[in-house]
């Protein structure tokens, strides 16, 4: 056993010295659950042109008795270790912890959104309060409040400074009853010091049969030419109950309308993100819906809001059949879109995440054109399940591209459980295949969008209460850089070696066979298939490329216990490829390997 536990040791040390061309540009140790929420790309100390990149999330350490922490992380790809790094915000008084759902620039200085979470740990009803933090240009705490809105559990899910005034913020999300556990959606408007909050509305909407729903805003925009403010979200409660809204406000607060979201060609709309486009109330919208036949699709929709009623400019479910047909996809999410208006170019980004038929995932990302029509898709592979949950764009001297935020439950050994880890991942215009990406042919289907009004009647209620702000030391990690693809810089921060998780491959009392390929990636030979059987058997395999061909089929006796047999790998071209392994009983297990 210890000879695997050496070579899988060695395998985690070399992540660090491998180039990547625009995938997993930064994901953490093998020791905590890690996610990010939000993420942007920020013009702070630019050097040559260099952007840097910054996400917030949550920490949570495997260890017993470990609290969840909000997690930030400062990725530049270029300059001194000090540019790149990971911090934990914490609290040490009622409070045990907190989390980050969004993040915002100002000028020199950044806004957190999320939620402080109270003595269980979960946002449940008395459990926690509205997060608020301004930080430095490099994440260090200067302000933080938290805000109680008369419910019971108070969670900011996004945070948008203001497009005409640049000390004011927006802010939405969701606030629990505490008597009935059914939460409202909020927006509030308030200064970048936190000190004054010129006004909240806290509203709750119904379901389709007229019970109450667990309503919450997902995100909002402040309008740069006239003076609104438009936020969406969604409605959830019992089966059927899925809604999505869209909402609209003056500057100081006043409800102009709000409506429910449906579509004739599908069920359950589910809002996640709004974004301009530029045009003054002209808006894009993205999240997913559900299909007749084809489970839940992503949606991507653009809207104007100028009028007494939104006006739909396009409305599409994006789609593909992915990446082989021995892993149809039966869901795709949309979570963020991000704008590109330059170079004559007027495209978008929507990132996701397509979930298979075996339960695991990838991340993905659409590319469209101004009327939404799909032009390119790229999937990223992950090593369990992963996602992309925000997106942003950049154009600059050094490169062009996009940064998308995420998290990837990764198989840390097998019979573990997975582990989530903070995922950054750059990416170019061009979606130019890359380590660990493949391409696919993306459709659209055209939707029809109807709007149905909703009165509401809204709450003003808050308190609030100054917290003293921390977090943990510094962690500097270890960066490389090097591409070929589009030029610009491409960089991974790797595992901190001293915080890399020394385990064996087997988990020696999971499934009557375990499996890996090592090393993986690989660019040359050997290459080894470790195995571990209950017991003696005789094991078919069949090697696919993306495409679903079969490359290569053979048998395998296996002993009881741990045995290795060598891949003839040398003639196949770089890629990805999949490994079916059948028992005698039929179970299939299938390792996912790459080749550079």
């Amino acid at each position: 056993m210890k000879k695997y536990l050496t070579l899988l040791i060695i395998f985690f040390m070399t992540m660090h010295v491998h180039a990547q061309y625009g995938h997993r540009v930064y994901y953490t140790d093998s020791i905590s659950n890690d996610w990010l929420n939000d993420g942007l790309i920020s013009n702070f100390n630019l050097n040559a042109g260099v952007p840097v990149y910054m996400g917030v999330g949550r920490n949570l350490s495997t260890l017993t008795g470990s609290i969840e922490r909000s997690r930030y992380v400062r990725v530049s790809l270029t300059g001194p270790t000090l540019n790149n790094r990971r911090y934990q915000f914490f609290r040490t008084g009622q409070e045990l912890g907190s989390r980050l759902n969004a993040i915002s620039e100002g000028n020199s200085y950044l806004m957190m959104g999320g939620t402080a979470l109270g003595t269980n740990l979960n946002p449940v009803p008395g459990g926690s309060d509205l997060l608020l933090m301004k930080t430095t240009a490099v994440g260090v705490p200067s302000i933080a409040f938290k805000f109680d809105l008369g419910g019971g559990a108070d969670e900011a899910l996004c945070t948008r400074r203001s497009n005409r005034t640049s000390t004011n913020f927006h802010t939405c999300g969701s606030s629990t009853l505490q008597s009935l556990g059914q939460g409202r959606a909020f927006v509030m408007k308030h200064n970048n010091n936190l000190n004054t909050v010129s006004w909240v509305r806290t509203f709750s909407l119904p379901c389709t049969n007229g019970t109450a729903g667990t309503v919450e805003a997902v995100s909002v925009v402040d309008d740069s030419l006239s003076n609104t403010v438009v936020v969406v979200g969604n409605v959830r409660g019992t089966t059927g109950c899925q809604r999505a809204f869209i909402a609209k406000f003056s500057s100081t607060g006043t409800l102009r309308w709000l409506f429910f979201v449906t579509s004739t060609n599908g069920t359950d709309l589910d809002f996640q993100s709004i974004r301009e486009t530029g045009m003054a109330e002209d808006y894009l919208i993205t999240g997913s819906i559900a299909l007749p036949n084809q489970g839940r699709r992503v949606l991507l929709m653009r809207v104007n809001t100028s009028g007494l009623t939104p006006v739909t400019l396009f409305a599409k479910s994006l789609f593909s059949t992915g990446p082989t047909p021995n892993f149809p996809v039966v869901a795709q999410f949309g979570y963020d879109v991000a704008v590109r208006s330059e170079s004559g170019k007027n495209e978008f980004y929507v990132c996701g995440a397509n979930q298979y038929t075996n339960t695991l995932t990838d991340g993905v990302v659409f590319k469209t054109d101004s009327l939404g029509t799909p032009l390119a898709q790229r999937i990223y592979f992950g090593n369990g399940r992963d996602q992309l949950n925000a997106i942003d764009v950049y154009s600059g001297a050094s490169g062009s591209g996009f940064a998308a935020f995420g998290r990837i439950e990764r198989i840390v050994s097998i019979g573990t459980p997975l582990r989530s880890q903070a995922w950054l991942s750059k990416g170019y215009y061009n979606l130019v295949t890359g380590c660990n990406e493949i391409a696919d042919n993306p459709q659209a289907l055209n939707l029809n969008l109807q709007y149905t009004a909703q009165s509401i009647t809204t709450s003003s209620a808050f308190t609030r209460d100054s917290l003293t702000a921390q977090n943990t030391t510094v962690l500097n990690v270890q960066l490389c850089w090097a591409t070929t693809v589009s030029g610009g810089s491409n960089a991974r921060l790797g595992f901190d070696e001293e915080e890399s998780e020394e385990v064996s491959p087997f988990s020696g009392d999971a499934a009557a066979l375990d499996a890996i390929i090592f090393p993986n990636p690989s660019a040359s030979e050997p290459v080894t298939l470790r195995l571990q059987s209950r017991e003696e058997m005789e094991v078919t395999a069949v090697l696919f490329d993306v495409s679903g061909r079969k490359m290569d089929a053979f048998l395998l006796q296996l002993p009881q216990g741990e045995s290795s047999a060598p891949l003839n790998t040398a003639d196949l071209p770089a890629g990805v490829y999949f490994l079916q392994l059948t028992d005698p009983q039929g179970t299939v297990k299938t390792l996912r390997w790459m080749k550079r």
